[in-house]
């Protein structure tokens, strides 16, 4: 009888540790999935939002062209290396204006426009960037397809034009990444007077404010 008992008592310890093994390994993608949201947020909250966004609506609605409709700016500022020629900035800004055409989706070209120049500021605040980019899209939509990486990894919703020229321009820009050869700020037009956080005037049928 207490052999029996000690073999029942050993059964159920070893019942109880299995039980407590299982729940933990179901919880354990749960808490990976959280530490890697902390991890994201500490490192670039920016990144993070976008990410957060992407696992929410899911990948095609993240790129889809009529997601989160309206305009949105793209900036982008490049701080060459110190051995990059005069010759190779050119190659740079000439195929970074033919992504208007050479990127298409559905057939036809989804960028608005691009506009570049190179820096004339006499402040003193340029950060040593040499040359400024400003894309614009219709749609977060777009953008998003767009830039693709590091948000997006699944080739099939990104741009492989926009890609092969970040391939491109990558080892042309300034060693090492801090302080970073390039700086890249994303907007959507008019977002501050449409949450109610500021007034401002009306825009222009492009978007650019009255100033009236």
């Amino acid at each position: 009888m207490v052999a029996l008992k000690k073999s029942l008592s050993l059964i159920v310890g070893n019942l109880a540790a299995v039980v407590f093994f299982q729940t933990a390994l179901a919880a354990a993608p749960k808490e990976m999935a959280a530490t890697t949201a902390q991890g994201e947020m500490a490192q670039n909250p920016y990144v993070a939002r976008k990410k957060a966004e992407l696992r929410s609506v899911g990948i095609k609605a993240f790129t889809d062209p009529n997601y989160k409709p309206g305009i949105v700016r793209h900036i982008v500022l490049f701080r060459y290396g110190a051995s990059i020629t005069s010759e190779q900035k050119t190659a740079v800004r000439r195929k970074f204006l033919s992504l208007k055409k050479r990127c298409i989706r559905n057939g036809e070209p989804y960028i608005q426009s691009i506009e570049a120049g190179s820096q004339i500021s006499g402040e003193g605040v340029g950060g040593g960037f040499e040359d400024g980019f400003l894309v614009t899209f219709k749609s977060q939509g777009d953008a998003n397809y767009y830039i693709g990486t590091p948000i997006i990894t699944d080739p099939k919703f990104f741009d492989p034009a926009h890609e092969s020229f970040k391939k491109f321009v990558g080892p042309l820009l300034r060693r090492p990444a801090n302080p970073s050869g390039v700086l890249v700020f994303d907007m959507a037009d008019d977002v501050f007077r449409k949450s109610g956080k500021i007034a401002g005037p009306p825009q222009d049928s492009r978007g650019f404010r009255s100033g009236r």
